[in-house]
């Protein structure tokens, strides 16, 4: 979890090359718009108009084959140093708000599973040509102003930068670019809608969202819910057109830290125990099969009830099974394993030891794959 809080004055060798002291300028927060701001009695029929034309998938600019699995999706300081940013909590995986070096505000997820299953998921998606935020693995973050467990020490206030805490092993989510679109009383999107709304084809094309449905089912996002998944407005699709409508829309799963495990259990309204939640266990994972019936081409996804899940069953079609298998089988072995070293899984306190070994994880991966890429084509829908 997080390392050692040190009061200042402190050994000005702490942690190699690291300041004892935060640095006087470029760790104020600025200002950043999140959101397409769009008039309240406007907001659902922009997003509406926005889901109804996302895309959710464009051919990769890199070869899958050729892609780096292995590194973070682009250069990012580690060791790391940030200036703690209050923000309400959210979520039960431990996490906080940091500004780093130019006033950025990124989130910061340490102590669980997610920092490694959700970087290992969003390389993955990002490789393939899905929507992904960008998700960074410092192996040292030191954070001046945070306490020593930022995310269940409720008062969400700043610290004294005065005292830093040093965590190990972090994930630093930097979203992709854009504004988010939210409806008047909505965020995000959900399976149902979205396969709803474009079926008249203003979007993303059946076998586009049926891949990136089948990529949901590899990977096992049990955490669906709406709010999980962001409709974005992308650069490129700004300042809005009139009416407030975005030109260039990408619905993506936001959140894909519930990923690499599955859900385990079930409920018992005596006990009022419900299904246990296994993140980056690969056992568990390997267990679930990617069809729930392969000779129709129909899969789901288990998620605990009660819990907001919007991926009910579905029927593949064989274009969207065809444009992911097309995909998956460009990754090298050697990509495979490099996936799972590069999101440092050996470096997870908590995980069984099978999960903490990159080559077991790169088997299992490969019979997902080969599930999806072998065996005869999906029933025309």
């Amino acid at each position: 979890m997080a390392g050692t809080c040190v009061l200042l004055p402190a050994a000005s060798g702490a942690q190699g090359s690291l300041p004892v002291r935060l640095p006087a300028e470029g760790f104020t927060a600025r200002p950043m718009e999140l959101k397409l701001g769009t008039p309240k009695e406007r907001a659902d029929d922009v997003r509406d108009d926005a889901l109804a034309r996302a895309d959710v998938w464009a051919a990769p600019t890199v070869p899958p084959g050729t892609a780096d699995l292995s590194a973070n999706p682009g250069p990012f300081p580690d060791p790391a140093i940030c200036r703690f940013h209050p923000s309400e909590p959210s979520g039960a995986t431990p996490k906080f708000d940091c500004v780093f070096e130019g006033g950025e505000v990124l989130k910061v997820k340490y102590g669980s599973a997610e920092v490694h299953s959700e970087a290992a998921a969003s390389r993955l998606l990002s490789a393939l040509g899905f929507g992904a935020d960008r998700i960074y693995l410092v192996k040292t973050l030191r954070c001046f102003g945070c306490r020593l467990d930022p995310y269940t020490q409720a008062e969400k206030l700043p610290g004294d930068v005065g005292t830093f805490v040093d965590f190990q092993n972090v994930a630093v989510e930097r979203r992709l670019p854009g504004k988010a679109i939210e409806g008047k009383d909505s965020a995000g999107w959900s399976w149902e809608e979205l396969d709803k709304v474009q079926a008249e084809g203003r979007g993303s094309s059946r076998a586009e969202r049926d891949a990136l449905r089948l990529m949901a089912v590899l990977l096992n996002n049990w955490d669906n819910r709406g709010d999980n998944q962001r409709l974005l407005c992308l650069p490129e699709g700004y300042p809005p057109q009139p009416g407030g409508h975005c030109g260039k829309v990408l619905a993506y799963m936001h959140d894909v830290g519930g990923t690499f495990g599955r859900v385990a259990g079930s409920w018992n309204r005596v006990r009022g125990k419900g299904r246990e939640e296994r993140k980056l266990d690969v056992e568990g994972w390997r267990r679930v099969p990617v069809w729930k019936d392969r000779a129709a081409c129909t899969v789901d996804i288990k998620s605990p009830r009660m819990h907001g899940a919007t991926f009910g069953d579905a029927a593949i079609s064989e274009p969207g099974r065809r444009l992911l298998a097309d995909l998956l089988a460009q990754l090298t072995p050697d990509q495979l394993q490099a996936l799972f070293e590069g999101a440092m899984v050996e470096h997870h306190a908590d995980a069984k030891p099978a999960s903490a070994d990159a080559a077991l994880w790169a088997a299992a991966l490969h019979d997902k794959i080969r599930q999806i890429t072998e065996g005869a084509s999906c029933p025309t829908l």
